[in-house]
C-alpha cells in the first residue's frame, strides 16, 4: 500500500534538521518553494527521498511535495499528498495538504512548485483530484491514473 509514512520515513537527517529550525508549516513551505528549483520534466517518474531533493536543490512536483511532507511530519503536522491530473495536458501533478493545529480539522493546501503563490493558496490550474496519500493509507478517486502515478514506488 502507498502511504505517506513509507515515502517520508527514511533517514532524512538534513531535511529533519532544517525542519526543526523552521518549525511552522508556512516557514517549511516557503523554504521549499524558494530554495528548490521546480523542474517540470514529464519523463522523470519516480519517488525520491526528501534529502535527495534537498541536496540536489531541484525536484519535480512529487519530490518537492515529499520534501515538504517529510518536514511537516517531522514537526508533528498531519499532512497528505494530493495527486491531480491537469486537464490541459493530461499530466499528473502533486501538491500538499496540511491539517493546521487549532483549525477544527480544516485542511490548508499549498503547491511549492508555484513560485509566486503564498502559503495556503493554490495556483489557478484546471485539475481534478485522482487520489490522496496519507500517513497510513490512500484515498483513490481514479484507480487507473493513481496506479500510473504510483507504479514506481512499492512497499515491501
Amino acid at each position: 500500500m502507498f502511504t505517506l509514512y513509507a515515502l517520508t520515513n527514511t533517514n532524512n537527517t538534513h531535511s529533519n534538521e532544517i525542519a526543526e529550525r523552521l518549525k511552522t508549516p508556512d516557514n517549511c513551505y516557503y523554504f521549499v518553494r524558494d530554495n528548490i528549483q521546480y523542474k517540470n520534466d514529464l519523463i522523470w517518474n519516480q519517488w525520491e527521498s526528501p534529502d535527495t531533493v534537498l541536496e540536489r536543490k531541484w525536484g519535480v512536483c512529487s519530490g518537492m511535495a515529499i520534501l515538504l511532507a517529510s518536514m511537516l511530519a517531522h514537526n508533528g503536522y498531519e499532512n497528505k499528498l494530493v495527486i491531480t491530473q491537469i486537464k490541459s495536458n493530461k499530466g499528473l501533478h502533486v501538491f500538499n495538504g496540511i491539517k493546521m493545529n487549532g483549525s477544527n480539522g480544516k485542511w490548508v493546501y499549498c503547491d511549492a512548485t508555484a513560485k509566486n503563490t503564498p502559503f495556503g493558496k493554490l495556483p489557478n490550474r484546471n485539475q481534478k483530484v485522482i487520489g490522496e496519500i496519507y500517513k497510513t493509507g490512500a484515498f483513490v478517486k481514479n484507480p487507473i491514473l493513481f496506479n500510473q502515478c504510483c507504479s514506481k514506488f512499492t512497499e515491501d
